[in-house]
This record gives structure tokens, C-alpha cells and sequence, in this order.
């Protein structure tokens, strides 16, 4: 299992956000 980085944790919800968006 990945170990969840802080640069994943606040990387994933804007990348996330940014597909919400589209």
C-alpha cells in the first residue's frame, strides 16, 4: 500500500476539483 504523501494529499482533491470542473 502507498504510503500518502503530503504533495498526494493536497495534490489529489485539486486534481479532482479541476475534473469537476471540466
Amino acid at each position: 500500500m502507498l504510503n500518502y504523501h503530503p504533495v498526494f494529499v493536497l495534490t489529489f482533491p485539486v486534481y479532482l476539483f479541476f475534473l469537476n470542473i471540466d
